[in-house]
């Protein structure tokens, strides 16, 4: 048996993709589906909880991409020109990390997934004369032709940027539509709260210092906008306490119920 439902509370995210569903609205992103030919995907080495390693494929930045291939743009103070490679071992630091199970097991894959997420939205969005999209574009094409003097000089774009966190952050019922090259499909804004553009803002800084040394996302519009969303957002619920004496029991029960005896073959206690 596991514990009663009404022991556990729904965090916020989980609430506004109940209303979601509920109002028949998609949860899913459309600049995400394979079918447009937006995601860039590749495959990732993970660690499983029986501490073996396993590929799967999975939405990938394409600006770590070029960070893990092509190495960094940022240089340590007693170097003086480009070399690839500087940051080129990103990915297996965090092989490592997964092994050790450290914090960065979990982090470099999340930041990785919301860098492809903006980058996505970027190029379904908006237009391609904005410089964002010429940006990414220019990432893109990079790595396609394997050009290893390739080198991210401008980070991320902060009117871009504002754009994205707005569809993220706003009320279900704000509609935008898509870059006239995508049909100008309607989108639906998506909802989500302060945690999430906080999340996203970190996200995106961590990947325009790594290959640039600098951001424009500590810029004082980005600064303020998080501000007022964490004053309006909703207070994060975390799971209701439960009564140990009544739960633990139970738990021990569930473990140890039949169907689990085969846990036991070969001679386990």
């Amino acid at each position: 048996m596991s514990p009663a439902p009404e022991n556990t509370a729904l965090r916020p995210e989980q609430k506004r993709r109940k209303l979601a569903k509920e109002a028949g609205l998609s949860t899913l992103l459309p600049w995400n589906d394979p079918k447009v030919g937006i995601a860039f995907r590749k495959r990732e080495t993970c660690l499983g909880q029986d501490g073996i390693r396993f590929e799967r494929e999975v939405i990938g930045s394409r600006l770590h991409e070029v960070l893990r291939r092509f190495g960094s743009n940022r240089l340590r103070a007693n170097e003086r020109g480009l070399k690839p490679g500087l940051e080129a071992d990103t990915h297996a630091a965090q092989v490592a990390a997964m092994a050790r199970g450290g914090k960065a097991s979990e982090s470099q894959p999340q930041y990785q997934l919301r860098a492809a997420t903006f980058e996505n939205f970027v190029e379904f969005m908006l237009d391609k004369t904005h410089d964002e999209k010429i940006r990414l574009r220019a990432v893109k094409a990079a790595l396609q032709a394997g050009d290893t003097n390739f080198r991210v000089t401008e980070p991320t774009d902060l009117d871009a940027f504002m754009q994205f966190l707005m569809l993220m952050t706003a009320k279900w019922d704000k509609t935008y539509f898509a870059d006239a090259e995508y049909g100008s499909v309607s989108v639906q804004a998506r909802g989500g709260g302060y945690s999430t553009a906080k999340n996203y803002v970190s996200a995106m800084k961590h990947i325009d210092n790594k290959l640039t040394g600098k951001t424009n996302l500590g810029d004082e519009r980005v600064i303020e906008f998080l501000a007022e969303l964490e004053r309006t957002s909703p207070a994060v619920n975390h799971a209701q306490e439960f009564d140990i004496a009544q739960v633990v029991p139970r738990w021990c029960d569930a473990i140890y119920e039949a169907e689990f005896d085969l846990r036991k073959v070969g001679g386990g206690d």
